[in-house]
């Protein structure tokens, strides 16, 4: 079973590239590191792949520079996997925390969903969704789900060479934060899965997404939460509750 491991990291965030690198070296984990985009001290406009009506009418905000940024780069990671002759990917962001105990389980999980057969897209290794959720097989690791209610969180992901084709296909256009983009897109298709004993967590770094450092020329706070954020944040995870219920008990 052939799997690599991408981190998306900023070129100056040493401290986290060494975190992530002695994590992986230690659960023996190929890896390789994937300069994540800083577009901090860019206007988001800038970037051809951003559509600002859209975001507006889906989340009720523009986004951030660093939203698109690390959307973007999610988006280099899987399009590189795609190149290669690997199976399955592990994607992380550089502040992730392998829970000690769990080191060994990383390789029996893509192998356990293959042997299985499973209509894997992606699984989620640091939150699941307990609301629409399905046991479907009991791995080294623990029980893997299927999160038919997709759980926020891009911390830590596995991807099968179909979910990244997935993600290509309706996600090149940008108008939300990759998380809420991964929850739409998979509790729309119902391929979405997640382990019910978490494998890693969040490293206490500082976030490099979310900080404005003082000397970029461009700085891009998060923009203030509306009533129009409000009534779109409500339609669209009503209608990811809709697909997610019809998945569960209404397909198949």
């Amino acid at each position: 079973m052939k799997f690599v491991a991408y981190v998306i990291n900023l070129e100056s965030s040493g401290q986290r590239r060494d975190h992530a690198a002695r994590q992986l070296d230690a659960a023996g984990i190929p890896y390789e590191f994937v300069k994540a985009l800083d577009a901090r001290c860019q206007a988001p406009q800038e970037f051809p792949e951003y559509n600002e009506g859209k975001a507006i009418a889906f989340i009720g905000r523009p986004l951030t520079s660093g939203e698109v940024g690390c959307y973007l780069s999610h988006l280099h990671c899987l399009r590189h996997f795609l190149e290669t002759d690997n199976e399955y990917c592990y994607v992380f962001e550089d502040d992730f925390q392998i829970i000690p105990q769990c080191t060994a389980w990383f390789h029996s999980i893509p192998a356990a969903i293959q042997t299985a057969g499973l209509d894997v897209d992606i699984v989620n290794l640091a939150r699941r969704q307990r609301r629409y959720s399905r046991r479907v097989l009991d791995t080294d690791a623990g029980a893997l789900e299927q999160n038919f209610y997709f759980p926020i969180s891009a911390i830590g992901l596995l991807w099968s060479r179909k979910g990244a084709r997935a993600f290509l296909e309706y996600g090149s256009e940008i108008h939300a934060p990759v998380d809420i983009f991964f929850r739409s897109l998979f509790s729309r298709k119902g391929t979405g899965f997640a382990l019910a004993m978490p494998l890693i967590t969040q490293a206490t770094f500082a976030s490099d997404i979310d900080a404005v450092k003082s000397e970029l020329s461009l700085p891009r706070p998060r923009p203030p939460k509306n009533l129009l954020f409000f009534l779109r944040n409500a339609r669209r995870r009503y209608l990811c509750y809709a697909h997610a219920f019809r998945n569960k008990y209404l397909s198949g």
